[in-house]
């Protein structure tokens, strides 16, 4: 029985942590910078600092987007 086990985890890849995860890390950048979108479009803050909070949530969901749409295509690929 030891011998299987150490068998399974030399073939078994590592696992990541779910928060070290590249989705999770442009879902939570997204959420972060729209949020930030929102108060200082809200608050009516600068126009500077309004463009570079758009940009920078544009950008997060993109990545976001993108690696949902690998995440199905593997999925679908595996199925």
């Amino acid at each position: 029985m030891t011998t299987y086990a150490r068998q399974l985890a030399e073939v078994e890849a590592p696992r990541q942590h779910w928060w070290l995860r590249n989705d999770v890390r442009a879902a939570v950048s997204t959420v972060f910078l729209g949020a930030f979108l929102v108060n200082n479009l809200h608050s009516h803050g600068p126009k500077w600092l309004t463009v570079v909070a758009a940009l920078g949530t544009y950008a997060a969901a993109a990545l976001l987007t993108g690696h949902l749409r690998r995440r199905i295509k593997r999925s679908r690929r595996a199925a």
